[in-house]
């Protein structure tokens, strides 16, 4: 790496903290977010759901807790606002841990 400069290092945006530095005649903006709080709390609701609630129907479950800084991926990815999309991801085994109940949705 050549030159760093840091520009700012103080923006925190719904939990998102971004950070922007001036790199070698450019400008490099990283965030990153403090998620382990969420993916505690989404791991104590799935736990205590019940393994058949029947809430299956017009009920509405809460099924994740996503962090901000994953929301803002699944926006720039196209999936937020794409439901059959958005469906798959929540139901990927590799995002488990954002699961708050343990039926598929």
């Amino acid at each position: 790496m050549g030159n760093r400069a840091v520009v700012d290092d103080s923006r925190h945006l719904n939990g998102i903290h971004y950070e922007t530095v001036e790199q070698d005649g450019g400008i490099l903006i990283t965030k990153r977010q403090d998620v382990s709080a969420i993916l505690a709390q989404a791991k104590r609701e799935r736990d205590a759901f019940p393994e058949h609630s029947g809430h299956h129907g017009r009920d509405m479950v809460k099924v994740a807790s996503i962090p901000n800084i994953e929301v803002e991926k699944l926006m720039k990815n196209g999936i937020w606002f794409d439901k059959k999309r958005l469906k798959a991801w929540l139901n990927d085994p590799d995002n488990r841990a954002f699961r708050t109940s343990r039926s598929i949705v």
